[in-house]
């Protein structure tokens, strides 16, 4: 499914198989805030893109009640995060997390992302508008 992910076994729950494609996505850079699954694996397969999306908005959530143990966490997992600025990089987090608290976490409105688009336009970093209705879906957001 994502290049340097490991294969999924049968023998893992959903959730468990859902975990180890955002970890190993995490570790290989594949993640990307708002592009985390395809439209194959959302039509063949949606109940690994649910728990993906739980998976995804607990560790979210988690991380809002418990910035210092994330940030822990992290070392482990972003290269040169142990030997990092702590006090700037926690300075970051929680600008982050200010950015992350939502009444309804992983919610993508329509107007921010039309907003965006004529900003990336007016900026020439986009060619030519997006069907918005078709480049994300809220449908497995709780």
């Amino acid at each position: 499914m994502f290049k340097g992910v490991s294969t999924i076994t049968r023998n893992k729950s959903l959730k468990e198989q859902a975990y180890d494609i955002l970890k190993g996505m995490i570790l290989t850079g594949k993640l990307e805030q708002g592009k985390i699954y395809n439209e194959k694996t959302i039509a063949e397969n949606p109940d690994l893109v649910s728990k993906m999306v739980e998976v995804l908005l607990q560790g979210l959530v988690d991380t809002i009640l418990n910035p210092d143990e994330a940030y822990e966490m992290s070392k482990g997992h972003v290269p040169n995060l142990a030997e990092a600025n702590e006090i700037v990089q926690k300075e970051v987090l929680a600008r982050s997390i200010d950015l992350w608290k939502a009444v309804r976490p992983g919610y993508s409105d329509t107007q921010a992302w039309a907003n965006m688009q004529d900003t990336l336009l007016k900026m020439g970093l986009l060619e030519e508008a997006l069907e918005l209705d078709k480049a994300f879906t809220n449908d497995f957001v709780p």
